[in-house]
């Protein structure tokens, strides 16, 4: 017979209606699926920013720096606004989704915080056809308007995770997670602006004679494989046996 613990008379905070349990054999995994990883870096992200807002926090973590909490909490603040902007890079227009749990669950966080109060976290477009723009953070809200929309996010997936509603909490989550008419815009203005993954060229040092010279190579993809046959000019055969054995299950 299953066991239920916990008051049966607790109301759900979000609705009022009795809370739900979860079945024998569900558990979080079982139930929210897929993104079960977004979801939980989503919250664990909340929780940073949440406590952020509070000296004590601050002055439990790091002690020698409590007097500089506000200026912490904003430059935490202002990072997470920064790598909201970075999730873009994660997105796949073709499959609708994310990439990178990561990316996600700080998407999610950012969307819920403008979504809740939107002179927080605001869009200011150039006047132009280039799509640029910038994203300010507004400081002066951020323990008030901002500390109640994080509370708000987190009461919201708590609430879904503990009772087993992944109805309603994958439906709010994705909801969160989706890109908007703006933010389609402001993914096709970074990516217009990002730089190719950087390929890094390393010289080698050789020795000549007594002395030690550098070895200089040209900035062209052949030189970059030379460098690296200069570097590693023995063939180590029991290495190769050992990528071979394994490159079926490397995606190339």
């Amino acid at each position: 017979q299953r066991r239920v613990h916990g008051d049966q008379s607790l109301l759900n905070p979000l609705d009022g209606t009795p809370v739900k349990w979860y079945k024998n054999g569900e558990n979080f995994n079982s139930k929210f699926g897929a993104l079960t990883n977004a979801y939980e870096e989503s919250k664990s992200e909340a929780i940073s920013l949440f406590y952020s807002c509070f000296p004590e926090a601050w002055a439990l973590i790091y002690p020698d720096q409590a007097d500089r909490w506000e200026e912490l909490m904003y430059s935490l603040w202002l990072y997470y606004v920064f790598i909201y902007s970075k999730s873009f890079e994660s997105h796949s227009d073709q499959l609708g989704i994310f990439n990178s749990a990561h990316s996600q669950g700080r998407y999610a966080l950012i969307q819920a915080v403008r979504g809740h109060s939107p002179d927080v976290v605001t869009v200011e477009w150039k006047d132009d056809d280039t799509d640029a723009f910038k994203l300010r953070l507004d400081k002066s809200k951020i323990r008030t308007k901002g500390l109640e929309a994080v509370k708000d996010y987190l009461l919201h997936l708590q609430v879904y995770k503990s009772t087993a509603d992944s109805d309603n909490g994958l439906a709010y989550f994705k909801k969160l997670s989706e890109l908007g008419a703006d933010e389609f815009r402001m993914k096709r203005y970074i990516f217009s602006i990002m730089l190719p993954r950087r390929i890094e060229l390393q010289d080698n040092l050789r020795i000549n004679g007594e002395d030690v010279e550098t070895q200089e190579y040209e900035k062209t993809y052949d030189a970059i494989i030379q460098s690296y046959m200069d570097r590693f000019p023995e063939f180590d055969k029991e290495l190769y046996d050992y990528w071979r054995s394994d490159a079926v299950y490397l995606k190339i």
